[in-house]
């Protein structure tokens, strides 16, 4: 039992899958990255928690959590739990504690809505890390214009998520060779909709050889 002395109140919004099930609390461990707690049973993905100390911002992510609900089964809520830390309201809400302020559960034609939407929102978002990749290559290649154009990736319209991966590969070998300052590659990398690997110090990617202008 947790002293109200110590502990603080937390809104907590979480996104269970299918596969999930919070009965084996040792079934699952909670992994912490970009400010939020994956949980993962046996190398699998099985649900993602946000801990807030506001409201009204835990209640703007629940709403759009709803929305990504595209698989039938998952669970989503919105829960208030008073705790030590927000690790610990985290894990609570894994375990099932919690007050219940908010749930969602799609039937499977609201699943299948759902993913369709998001298909369409991680298209989307691929297109805009193709144009941020290529706006950042064209820079470059202006500001060197002898430098061979040839290995610039080709335009691949039906499938934007090679396309953003092969030009973020290349934008790397630009910065690799002096074309791309580090400042250049981290803004676009950390613009990036769909995340991204850090090639810039592996030895297996295009090599490109600066031409003096």
């Amino acid at each position: 039992m947790v002293s109200n002395l110590f502990s603080k109140g937390f809104f907590i919004v979480s996104q269970f899958y299918p596969s999930y099930d919070g009965r084996n609390k040792k079934s699952y461990r909670m992994l912490f990255t970009h400010g939020y707690w994956l949980l993962h049973r046996d190398h699998n993905h099985v649900g993602e928690i946000f801990v807030f100390e506001q409201r009204d911002a835990a209640k703007r992510l629940y709403d759009f959590k709803v929305t990504t609900g595209e698989r039938y089964g998952s669970k989503t809520s919105l829960r208030f739990h008073r705790a030590m830390t927000q690790k610990g309201a985290a894990a609570a809400v894994a375990d099932g504690h919690g007050e219940l302020l908010e749930y969602f559960s799609p039937t499977y034609q609201e699943a299948e809505e759902f993913a369709r939407i998001a298909a369409e929102r991680r298209e989307q978002a691929y297109r805009d890390d193709v144009a941020t990749y290529r706006a950042l290559i064209e820079k470059a290649h202006e500001r060197f214009p002898k430098m061979d154009r040839s290995a610039i990736p080709q335009p691949n319209e039906d499938n934007p998520h090679t396309e953003a991966i092969y030009l973020g590969h290349y934008a790397i070998s630009l910065f690799r060779c002096g074309a791309i300052s580090a400042d250049e590659i981290d803004r676009a990398q950390k613009s990036s909709k769909n995340g991204f690997s850090d090639y810039r110090y592996a030895e297996d990617r295009y090599e490109l050889v600066m031409v003096p202008n």
